[in-house]
């Protein structure tokens, strides 16, 4: 008896140039990169993925998140501004997925490391449709979403609502199990924001890209100084900025 086919696992990160707090924030430079590519690069190093999207919308102010993803060689899907899930349930179809990845673009340390141990607690546990990082044990930002998608389906299909269309997830959160999972210990960090969502976050993170001169282990070596108490590091505790 042949063994199964390995799921196919493809991530999607929602892209958008019209946020409300910090617009056109994705591309803001962070050492010598745009937001964007710097989370399409972390979503791109996890051993899990098959396939990675940057997912924008339509409108004309997003042609720059396209252009972006064509310098790097990123693949781009365009679709509803307002229905994000819209977007997800299209690059499933598109590249044939069984399980996706939510990712956000304004998380530039997206750890890939939690991407694979995700995919990995996933596939183990076939009763699961829905896990996360555990969101107490994580720093802000370093998380993702990953969920199978026949379950997505579903209960997309039984939530019309907008704010379910917008948020992508909700459908799963209020009609499924949410699998928390615990992180490695060298990446537990509690109560700790690296997310971009206004100008005092991007500045205290572009000072992280900065320190570390944007390593490939920068959350790694953050949390270690964080919790050694290093000096010198810009406040990005949560509720700062």
């Amino acid at each position: 008896m042949s063994p199964s086919p390995s799921p196919r696992v493809v991530a999607v990160i929602q892209a958008r140039t019209g946020s409300t707090r910090l617009p056109r924030k994705v591309l803001l430079d962070l050492w010598g990169q745009p937001v964007v590519e710097r989370v399409w690069r972390q979503t791109s190093r996890s051993r899990a993925v098959h396939q990675v999207f940057v997912a924008t919308s339509t409108l004309a102010e997003d042609d720059a998140v396209e252009w972006t993803c064509d310098r790097i060689g990123a693949m781009c899907l365009r679709g509803s501004a307002t229905d994000v899930r819209s977007r997800y349930i299209a690059a499933a179809a598109h590249a044939r997925a069984d399980i996706l990845v939510r990712v956000t673009a304004d998380n530039p340390l997206t750890e890939p490391r939690f991407i694979d141990l995700l995919v990995a607690e996933l596939i183990a546990h076939e009763d699961w449709d829905y896990c996360t990082m555990d969101a107490a044990l994580i720093p802000h930002g370093t998380g993702s979403e990953v969920f199978r998608v026949p379950a997505f389906l579903e209960t997309a299909a039984r939530d019309e609502s907008d704010y379910a269309r917008e948020h992508v997830t909700p459908c799963l959160k209020t009609q499924r199990t949410v699998h928390p999972v615990h992180p490695p210990e060298d990446l537990l960090l509690s109560n700790f924001n690296v997310s971009i969502d206004t100008a005092a976050d991007y500045h205290h993170v572009a000072a992280l890209f900065a320190r570390y001169r944007a390593a490939p282990d920068l959350l790694r070596r953050l949390v270690a100084d964080v919790r050694a108490g290093a000096a010198g590091l810009p406040d990005v505790a949560l509720g700062v900025g």
